[in-house]
């Protein structure tokens, strides 16, 4: 068989610590909360605020673009989520359709790191503080900011499912700006399951190979790279097993350098500069380059967007999608007819290159070699 690159993640530490800090991501957060998926911790994040308003019909806003996940959170909360169209081209909320939005019943705003490019945040918490909301930040792609000047939002929620910046396959937290803000985390309203951490850690680590990925890519039920709508249940704990290999699997995150980030992106830059594809990464941050989850790009069009992700597909590259459509416009999430031009467009246009440890100078080379034959 062909080899196949995953998409994204890094291999996982099985190795236990012997007990856990009370912020084991020092960062300049008050506590940790743990829970039993990323979902359920924002969940947790969103009803701290709803908590906090005391507003009887609470209101979040929300990217139009994103996983549905952030819908299954909000619904459990529960809160109304009300969608917000990105800025045109990056992955970035739309701020003055963001303060249009504001009503009496808001709550909070979402804010996203998606792919790891950080969100206008100070922009954001200028919002959030003019209308007295709160401001959460979803950093489950990417957490590794420099926070020297103190925590950028109220909340910072982080995941550790599959092909995250720290992947324990499972699992999630919250972080609190203050301790007052961190009471009002609800505690875990369900124990975690038993867990089969190691057998689970130990297989990925296997079959992220890309001599073996073909294989959990082929299997039916696992749906890799899908997008789909599943409701939220319980907010459950994280297990023991998880929490207790996390800070290993934080210090191998930290230990990562940006080499393939670079790498990928001195690459792409003719292309960029050729209008052939809008880096993001170049579009939207300014050097020294964040880390990235996944290096995204916009093509002209949906056609052509679609063309090269066949090739790249083919190839075994590891390209995706991403979220191809709206979030509205995902089955089963059913929040009524919605028109979202920014989000459509960059769900449209958008292509994601792999850029973890795995991804070598021959992968890089191929990927230019049929964007330079899709040039043609």
């Amino acid at each position: 068989m062909m080899d196949v690159l995953p998409p994204a993640g890094e291999p996982i530490s099985i190795r236990s610590g012997f007990g856990i800090s009370a912020n084991p991501f020092d960062l300049p957060y008050d506590s940790v909360h743990f829970y039993g998926s990323g979902t359920a911790a924002l969940a947790a994040a969103m009803r701290a605020a709803i908590s906090l308003a005391e507003q009887p019909s609470p209101e979040i806003i929300i990217p139009a673009y994103g996983c549905p996940s952030l819908i299954s959170a909000a619904r459990y909360a529960p809160v109304c989520p009300v969608l917000v169209d990105l800025h045109p081209e990056t992955p970035w909320l739309d701020i003055r359709e963001v303060e249009s939005h504001v009503t009496d019943n808001t709550v909070a705003i979402l804010a996203i790191n998606l792919f790891g490019i950080p969100e206008r945040l100070e922009a954001l918490r200028g919002l959030a503080r003019k209308h007295h909301l709160f401001l959460i930040e979803d950093g489950a792609q990417s957490f590794f900011h420099d926070l020297a000047d103190g925590p950028r939002s109220d909340f910072l929620v982080l995941s550790f499912g599959r092909g995250k910046p720290v992947s324990l396959l499972g699992g999630g937290s919250v972080l609190a700006r203050t301790k007052l803000l961190a009471d009002y985390l609800p505690a875990p309203d369900s124990t975690a399951s038993p867990s089969r951490f190691r057998i689970a850690a130990i297989a990925y680590n296997l079959l992220r190979n890309p001599h073996l990925y073909w294989i959990p890519k082929r299997l039916p039920g696992l749906s890799l790279g899908e997008t789909s709508y599943s409701p939220l249940r319980s907010l459950t704990a994280m297990d023991a097993a998880r929490i207790r290999a996390l800070t290993a699997n934080i210090a191998a995150a930290r230990c990562r350098t940006n080499d393939s980030i670079l790498r990928m992106h001195h690459a792409i830059a003719p292309f960029h500069a050729n209008a052939v594809v809008l880096d993001l990464l170049a579009f939207c941050c300014e050097q020294p380059f964040p880390r990235l989850s996944r290096y995204p790009l916009l093509l002209p069009d949906r056609n052509r967007r679609d063309t090269l992700l066949k090739r790249l597909d083919a190839a075994g590259l590891g390209a995706t999608a991403m979220y191809q459509t709206p979030l509205p416009e995902i089955p089963g999430i059913d929040l009524g007819v919605q028109s979202f031009p920014a989000a459509g467009d960059f769900a449209d246009r958008l292509i994601t290159l792999p850029i973890h440890s795995g991804v070598t100078d021959r992968h890089i080379s191929a990927i230019v070699s049929i964007l330079g034959d899709f040039n043609n």
